[in-house]
């Protein structure tokens, strides 16, 4: 179904919406639940020119991605670690009434070579990730100059 509307209006609201962002589109006597499924940019004059839309429907399950939001603070950082965001956005399957719009992930027990993996995730009640389990989220990798404990104990005997 086509649809037409007012491009100054959602260009205020399209920076607050995500994939995973619930827009209730109304014509007057109808009203649909949708998501952003695709938009087109124009980059020199700063304009959205158009955008697909996804209906969804109440009780049937959906799948997006949402945004990945790291919270807190990596000790293995404050150690000379490197903070490393494997995966920004994870595809999800649940019912609209159980869509999130972020998935958090607390990052404030990574020490020096300890990474999350998508098995590690706590989700509400309801959302499943479908992204493969042992795929790393976050991570915090050793500088590229800091040998491994198990190779200085190797030099030390030689």
């Amino acid at each position: 179904m086509a649809v037409t509307i007012d491009a100054h209006e959602f260009s205020l609201k399209f920076k607050t919406i995500s994939e995973s962002t619930i827009i209730e589109l109304s014509n007057g006597k109808d009203s649909y639940q949708v998501l952003v499924k695709d938009f087109q940019h124009n980059m020199v004059k700063d304009t959205i020119e158009h955008i697909d839309f996804f209906e969804i429907e109440r009780g049937k399950t959906l799948k997006t991605h949402v945004p990945v939001v790291l919270k807190g603070s990596a000790p293995g950082c404050k150690v000379g670690g490197t903070l490393e965001q494997k995966i920004e956005m994870l595809e999800i399957e649940c019912l609209p009434k159980d869509l999130v719009e972020t998935i958090s992930v607390d990052i404030s027990a990574l020490e020096l070579g300890s990474s999350i993996h998508v098995k590690d995730l706590a989700t509400p009640p309801g959302v499943h990730i479908l992204d493969a389990l042992e795929n790393t989220v976050v991570t915090v990798t050793r500088p590229k100059s800091e040998k491994a404990p198990a190779e200085e104990e190797g030099e030390e005997e030689a």
